[in-house]
């Protein structure tokens, strides 16, 4: 047996065994009370909103500011000009949280989110919403990265496993509520309603304020080196590749919703939140299908839940067989971010983490935003239908890729 570590989740030969043996204290320096939970389980709750709350309000979005498929590019740029900004956020919180303190970082992020994202209440021009998308992206990047950080500060080995579930649960708990309520703001309000979404940030403020360590909680930058995060590019691409079909139920399914004539607004929003529903339930038992299935049976089961849940959605003749679609949409999404997330954490030292998550962060939304940029020639060619059924067609494939990898995985041991 080689023992070189796997290229995809860096772990040692002997999997995930290689860790039980390490001392208590190496991942996690301090223990996790009560308000360091709020903090993360209330950064991925406030990260979700930045992808979700505009969802319902795509199509008014586009009757807003163009006509045709220009208001549709349209509305679905300003909904992911976020994303780009968040991997400028991520990256560089990483390195502000070495030099001044992860406390300080995340508090300034949480303020700066509540008031870029509130602001879009009142934006008077097309510039001006943009800037506030693209001040919120910064904010919100550098907030999850921050919060995923504090996770590997406070938790470790199964704590951390079920506390990277419960945010992943949390966070689709998020998009559950926020998709609802975004909804019928938007048919009862306007689209400008859901933009007040984004200020219950402020609530988490005084938990990270007085929960948090006051000091850095690493080495002197220059003291830090980036092999180890470097050596984990196969895990970052691959959760850039995944977070192109994360987003395709809050993204492109409101268009398909529209052109099939299945609801409004708050049908919309409905229909989306199936996906959060089912993503939340699978988060929750994330520790248990990772040690049941280890990390490729995990992927082999995001990518074979999202190829025929995008399937399913393009041939439902009604709501509810819609909705068994995107249930099966959010088996896939709802493992995809702790997946990656937890083999990430697991190889880098505590001192990388918020390296370490700042590129995760980056690898996460830079697939947001390439989701309508890839997608939007494929609605060209052929419809949104069209482009649903060739993005499945590709999450398929890997599944197969995926099934191969575990059955040759386990040919020396049938020998």
């Amino acid at each position: 047996m080689s023992d070189r570590p796997d290229p995809w989740t860096g772990e040692p030969p002997g999997g995930d065994e290689a860790e039980q043996g390490e001392p208590p204290g190496l991942h996690a320096p301090h223990h996790g009370g009560p308000a360091i939970v709020v903090v993360c389980l209330g950064c991925a709750w406030l990260g979700t909103v930045i992808a979700v709350a505009l969802s319902p309000a795509l199509p008014a979005i586009a009757v807003a500011f163009g006509r045709g498929s220009d208001g549709a590019g349209l509305a679905q740029l300003l909904q992911t000009l976020p994303a780009i900004t968040m991997i400028i956020g991520a990256l560089l919180s990483g390195y502000l949280s070495e030099r001044f303190g992860r406390r300080l970082v995340l508090v300034a992020a949480l303020i700066t989110y509540a008031l870029t994202g509130a602001a879009g209440l009142f934006a008077a021009s097309l510039p001006l919403l943009v800037a506030c998308r693209l001040l919120l992206g910064l904010a919100g990047g550098a907030m999850l990265t921050v919060g995923y950080a504090v996770m590997g500060e406070y938790f470790e080995g199964a704590a951390r496993e079920r506390m990277l579930g419960f945010g992943s649960t949390c966070g689709s708990l998020s998009a559950i509520f926020h998709l609802l309520i975004a909804g019928a703001l938007v048919d009862h309000f306007g689209w400008r309603a859901p933009f007040l979404l984004y200020l219950p940030a402020l609530a988490v403020v005084p938990f990270a304020w007085f929960g948090l360590y006051r000091g850095r909680a690493t080495a002197a930058p220059g003291q830090l080196s980036w092999r180890p995060v470097i050596a984990l590019w196969p895990l970052l691409l691959l959760l850039c590749a995944y977070t192109i079909g994360m987003y395709m139920s809050v993204i492109q399914t409101p268009f398909l919703v529209t052109a099939r004539g299945l609801g409004d607004a708050t049908m919309i929003g409905f229909l989306v939140a199936a996906t959060s529903l089912v993503a939340a339930v699978c988060a929750g038992f994330y520790g248990f299908l990772r040690a049941m299935l280890g990390f490729r049976g995990v992927f082999l089961m995001i990518s074979a839940a999202l190829g025929i849940g995008m399937i399913v959605c393009v041939m439902a003749p009604n709501p509810t067989i819609f909705v068994l679609g995107a249930a099966l949409l959010g088996l896939g999404t709802g493992l995809i971010e702790p997946a990656v997330a937890s083999a990430v954490l697991a190889r880098t030292p505590e001192a990388l983490h918020d390296r370490a998550m700042g590129m995760v962060i980056m690898a996460l939304f830079l697939g947001q935003f390439l989701n309508p940029v890839i997608l939007g020639p494929l609605r060209q060619a052929g419809g949104i239908g069209f482009a649903f059924v060739a993005t499945a067609i590709a999450y398929l494939a890997g599944a197969l890729l995926f099934g191969l990898a575990i059955g040759r995985r386990r040919q020396p041991a049938a020998a």
